[in-house]
């Protein structure tokens, strides 16, 4: 496996000063002049042939075509200690290969990767592989029940499973079957679908002439371009591509400032990925009452109308004020025409500034919004304690008066009303102490209470003191497709054993828990907390065989304190502190690992994380990236400085 890595970047490098010659040269060279000649014949004219002669081993062989090849020596283990020879054969072949010929002698001096002489060469192996081939073998530290960000999952139950959205610099729209069996991923687009979708931007590559789609964003991470992480200025948490999820037949709908249409099996189905209509309402939006600017909130609930004619959108509330002590709403419910043609129309409320009241024709903090069967509109009229049904045609059919409806769901089978109640902050203020609670309402026609349950999942309801999150933080569905009425539960705070989704299912009278997946993710990651900015950064252990993972958990920047342990040969996972949160790392051959900060590089035994100083070194008392709540600093006896600075 390591040859084959060493086989890929070589090339790679190749290809880079290739490119860089071309663009320098006049646009008539043909870039295929650049490009290494080989031949897909991966078969021996001659079998390798190996002679000993002292500490001198020689390795003859000859190739039936100018192929890829690589030539190892390997320890009685299989573990490579020196790496020979690598590159294609032909014109240009690289040393210690011989130039215009198929027929290869090389001379293996004795010696490790490091220079040292091997003394027992009764237990080595040469190995001389011709067209390396890789495969999969496994998955390693993943668990499609881990959240991936910060930000809160969103859910919409349909009648082949739930399809989970969660973005946060990286996005993901998954699909579980109802009891919460993980069965596919939608997005990022498969590699056989990705192809079919419309509307992305993309490159043709000079290094292999594919053309390829580009991401974007700060961190280049996202082909969604709906939200805010598709904002290459989008730094600091890297933004969101969808706040809102619809999915109606097999049209998907991720909701932003705008909204990017793809099919359910992972292609665009046809049309253009990004809607150019804007799906956000305006609004004057700042961190302090005399910086207001304009912006634009996106909206944080959307249903289909059952013939998928119009998608529903409601739920634009936003924070102001220093700090985000305070959240306003816009007191309306949109809708858009979910065929492309036509713009967003006002369907209930207002969209002026503050334009909110009690009346028949007024919303105050709208969260949520449902439709049934039959076409029908419900509106979560949060701050007025009632749901508004309306008819497609705009006309008020009917209030139902209810004490904070956070969320209403509409069974899609026996059409009763499903309301969930937590508290959510707005620009109306109102302590109050309540249980987050889910209850079960009978039809339209006969909307009565027929149970109510608590819902502790959802955490406690916090209604004084400031937050930011303001009860946006928690999001719910209900599946009425499961044998049983069944939610999704879950929320955005508390630590990560908490946050995770949980599966519930009315039954006999009681709410019963049929999966926690922050506890079926512990047993296969270990770290349930995702990395912080969607950074992730791999490391290889030559001396164990191991790789590290530096998730950027101190705190500040890319910086982390801790790392995920990987046996790549077991799959198994473990945390490991280091002795201070470290910008960087590495380790050599024998297992001696290097941390470095802004200034210093220190060293240390990775076996048992001791410091092996430098003669030349410096005492530092207190090295460490970050001074921070987060980071974690220590005593060094004698670290490198580096020549520059941050």
């Amino acid at each position: 496996m390591t040859a084959r890595c060493r086989v890929s970047f070589r090339w790679g490098v190749s290809a880079l000063v290739a490119v860089l010659s071309v663009v320098a040269a006049p646009a008539a060279v043909d870039i295929d002049e650049f490009r290494v000649k080989r031949e897909s014949v991966f078969e021996f004219a001659q079998e390798p042939v190996v002679k000993r002669k002292g500490d001198t081993v020689t390795i003859s062989f000859e190739t039936k075509g100018a192929c890829d090849v690589t030539v190892a020596i390997e320890d009685r283990r299989g573990r490579i200690i020196r790496h020979l020879a690598c590159g294609v054969l032909g014109d240009n072949a690289p040393p210690p290969f011989q130039r215009e010929s198929l027929s290869q002698t090389l001379t293996w001096d004795g010696k490790d990767d490091a220079g040292v002489y091997v003394d027992n060469k009764d237990n080595i192996s040469v190995r001389v592989s011709l067209g390396l081939n890789p495969r999969f073998e496994r998955t390693l530290f993943w668990s499609p029940e881990k959240w991936t960000s910060g930000h809160t999952p969103i859910f919409c139950p349909r009648p082949e499973g739930v399809y989970v959205y969660q973005g946060g610099v990286l996005d993901h729209l998954r699909l579980f079957d109802h009891e919460g069996n993980y069965v596919r991923t939608v997005y990022p687009f498969p590699a056989d679908k990705v192809d079919e979708v419309k509307g992305l931007r993309r490159h043709t590559f000079p290094h292999d002439g594919k053309n390829l789609p580009l991401k974007g964003g700060f961190h280049q991470a996202t082909l969604l371009t709906c939200g805010s992480n598709y904002n290459p200025g989008s730094h600091g948490g890297g933004g969101v591509a969808g706040e809102a999820l619809a999915v109606h037949d097999k049209t998907a709908a991720v909701i932003h400032n705008k909204i990017n249409w793809f099919a359910t099996d992972g292609s665009s189905g046809g049309r253009n990925l990004e809607d150019p209509r804007q799906s956000g309402v305006h609004a004057q939006v700042g961190v302090h009452q005399s910086r207001w600017k304009d912006g634009v909130v996106p909206p944080r609930s959307a249903a289909f109308s059952p013939d998928g004619k119009w998608l529903y959108l409601t739920g634009f509330g936003w924070y102001n004020g220093w700090f985000h002590r305070g959240v306003e709403w816009k007191h309306a419910v949109t809708r858009i025409p979910a065929n492309g043609d036509g713009a967003v129309d006002l369907f209930a409320g207002s969209l002026k500034r503050r334009d909110s009241g009690t009346g028949p024709d007024k919303l105050r903090v709208p969260t949520s919004v449902a439709c049934d069967a039959k076409g029908r509109v419900y509106v979560t009229d949060y701050r007025n304690d009632r749901i508004q049904v309306f008819s497609p045609e705009k006309k008020l059919l009917k209030t139902i008066p209810f004490e904070f409806p956070a969320q209403v769901e509409v069974h899609r089978k026996t059409g009763h009303l499903y309301v969930f109640s937590w508290w959510f902050r707005s620009q109306f203020r109102r302590n109050v102490s309540f249980t987050a609670k889910v209850t079960h309402l009978g039809p339209f026609e006969d909307p009565k209470e027929i149970a109510s349950y608590p819902l502790p999942w959802l955490g406690p309801q916090k209604t004084s003191g400031w937050t930011h999150v303001g009860g946006r933080q928690r999001r719910v569905a209900l599946d009425s497709w499961a044998e049983n009425p069944t939610f999704w539960v879950s929320r955005g705070d508390g630590n990560w054993s908490q946050r995770g989704i949980v599966v519930v299912a009315e039954k006999d009278g009681k709410l019963e828990v049929k999966r926690e997946f922050a506890a079926e993710a512990a047993k296969t990651v270990q770290r349930l907390n995702p990395p912080a900015l969607g950074r992730q950064r791999l490391y290889f252990n030559p001396g164990n065989g191991k790789l590290y993972v530096g998730e950027a958990d101190a705190g500040v920047g890319k910086s982390f304190s801790g790392i995920v342990v990987i046996d790549p040969e077991t799959g198994r996972v473990a945390e490991k502190t280091l002795p201070f949160d470290a910008e960087d790392m590495c380790f050599d051959r024998d297992g001696r690992a290097y941390l470095r900060t802004g200034k210093v590089v220190v060293r240390y035994d990775s076996r048992t994380w001791r410091e092996i100083p430098w003669d030349y070194g410096e005492r530092h008392d207190s090295v460490g990236f970050s001074a921070s709540r987060d980071g974690r600093r220590t005593r060094a006896m004698a670290a490198l400085r580096t020549p520059g600075h941050r």
